[in-house]
């Protein structure tokens, strides 16, 4: 008897470990992934905030020059796939010969050349000194990253009839999309 005790329980320790051994060796199917949709495009649309550096440069002939350092916040919207067109406000510190605070609200419209650059104009109002001023100009973005655009941009200054300054800046942008 004690010999069919010892061989039923050397059985069940057999079947349990052939068990567990076997539980590990189960075959499950894969599950399929759910593929992540990424059309590679840079994110134009949406909320953009950034710092350019540039300067005031005068159009009237006197030697007068400004460095400035500019905030940028603004917003796209993208019609259709090339049409870009937006608002943005900034505000600058303008340094040497003088200190100023400077303050600009423009709007844009552009095209993209591709999914990667982005041309467009501007005009709006800016505020300087207790003083309004007319703007126009136009930049160009160019995407070096998933969601960073290194700018250029040059905006020509009107207070009387005629071009008074130059603003040429470069900077950095990062699209929130």
């Amino acid at each position: 008897m004690k010999i069919f005790a010892i061989a039923a329980v050397v059985l069940g320790l057999s079947v349990a470990a052939s068990a567990s051994a076997s539980a590990s060796d189960l075959y499950l199917p894969e599950q399929p992934m759910t593929p992540v949709y990424d059309d590679g495009a840079f994110p134009w649309e949406g909320l953009y905030f950034g710092v350019t550096k540039g300067g005031w440069i005068s159009a009237t002939g006197s030697s007068e020059w400004y460095i400035e350092v500019t905030k940028v916040a603004g917003f796209n919207i993208l019609l259709g796939d090339n049409f870009v067109l937006g608002a943005e406000a900034t505000v600058s510190a303008l340094v040497a010969p003088a200190f100023y605070l400077d303050a600009t609200i423009t709007g844009h419209a552009g095209i993209l050349i591709d999914d990667s650059v982005l041309i467009y104009k501007l005009g709006g109002v800016g505020f300087v000194d207790g003083d309004t001023y007319g703007i126009l100009g136009a930049g160009v973005e160019v995407a070096i990253g998933d969601s960073l655009a290194l700018r250029g941009e040059v905006r020509a200054v009107f207070w009387d009839p005629g071009v008074d300054w130059f603003r040429p800046s470069v900077g950095l942008i990062w699209h929130l999309n």
